[in-house]
């Protein structure tokens, strides 16, 4: 089993907007070690984005306004269809049921129409719901739709970093992400009173279905924790066992598999100018896992601080629907055989979006 720390570090990527506009030799630095970085963990520690703090502050006190609403207004927020994907969801355990974690989440595109409109054809229009957004607070969709639009920006960025990384044209992916499919979740995890012996994980063990993912904590404890250790062949079978598991409809393990490969759980902080950033398995899959789709969690209150909650706001970034996830060629040494076939990424994301376990 593998051991949780708070004292090691995550890598760091420096997009070297602290010091003015990204040059060119900012842009290498930042592919070293973008590759580095998620070569060695699939995750790392993002710096000099540029992204003023106050964007932060108010997208997460909107967030909080929401979650501090009657039970009765958020349940009316649920996906019609009771896609888990959608909305507000939420994750309660035991008898009597204790709240673990609750989740708003909206789409790119706000109804199937906008799919259409962005050139998709009705195969892809409806797998689309509409956002169920509240008419209360005022401000909060307004402030999601603004977060989301300057994510989106950020994650072009770090794919033309990832790109040079790649030994691509910077510019390789824009094609592939000009009608993206990404989609933002603010998320709360309530106080757990329970003994330390009670307190449920507030999410297990996985990796994320798209490429890359970016979150901002507030300033609470929270354990977001990233999977630190291995070689790169052994994150990889990880991954594949665990995203098995997630696609596993009989698979109702209450609290997630539990990883065994030498290495440490990192705890991760957090703050809007140290943004977490993950690889998910369409990255992953690109790159004949050369970059690891990198294994994360959110576990338990510490002892320290079980009264606490903690807000946070994750973007994920997925492909247009209609692109081909396959092997790179500047991956794949001459001759070799991809060890995964080719995809389209709408196809992946809802295989992989069909299930969700009680522990994810």
């Amino acid at each position: 089993m593998t051991r949780t720390t708070d004292r090691a570090e995550l890598p760091v990527v420096d997009l070297g907007r602290r010091t003015g506009v990204g040059t060119a030799a900012a842009l290498q630095d930042a592919a070293r070690q973008l590759d580095a970085a998620l070569r060695d963990v699939g995750a790392f520690e993002l710096v000099g984005h540029g992204i003023p703090a106050d964007l932060f502050r108010r997208t997460m006190d909107a967030s909080k306004e929401l979650f501090a609403l009657d039970r009765r207004a958020k349940e009316a927020l649920r996906s019609p269809s009771g896609n888990p994907f959608h909305g507000y969801t939420t994750r309660e355990v035991g008898d009597p049921p204790i709240l673990i974690r609750e989740i708003y989440e909206s789409g790119r595109f706000d109804s199937p129409e906008d799919v259409l409109a962005a050139g998709y054809g009705p195969e892809q229009s409806e797998l689309v719901e509409p956002n169920v957004w509240p008419r209360r607070p005022r401000r909060f969709r307004a402030a999601m739709t603004t977060y989301h639009a300057v994510m989106e920006e950020l994650g072009d960025r770090l794919l033309s970093v990832a790109a040079i990384a790649l030994g691509l044209r910077a510019d390789w992916f824009r094609e592939r992400f000009d009608r993206q499919a990404s989609y933002l979740a603010c998320v709360n995890y309530p106080p757990q009173f329970a003994t330390a012996r009670e307190r449920m994980p507030r999410m297990g063990p996985h990796a994320d279905f798209g490429t890359l993912s970016i979150f901002a904590f507030d300033d609470s404890p929270g354990r977001m924790q990233v999977h630190v250790g291995g070689t790169p062949d052994e994150r990889a079978r990880l991954a594949a066992d665990v995203m098995s598991s997630i696609a596993d409809p009989d698979d109702d393990t209450p609290d997630g598999p539990d990883p065994e490969l030498p290495g440490t759980w990192v705890e991760v902080t957090g703050s809007g100018d140290r943004l977490l950033v993950c690889a998910g398995e369409m990255l992953a899959r690109w790159t004949d896992d050369r970059w690891s789709a990198a294994l994360h969690r959110v576990a338990s209150p510490s002892d320290r601080d079980p009264a606490l909650s903690r807000t946070a706001l994750a973007y994920y970034q997925y492909p247009n629907l209609d692109t081909e996830i396959a092997a790179l060629p500047t991956c794949l040494p001459p001759g070799a055989t991809p060890r995964q076939p080719p995809v389209l990424a709408g196809v992946l994301a809802h295989q992989r979006k069909n299930h969700r376990h009680p522990w994810f």
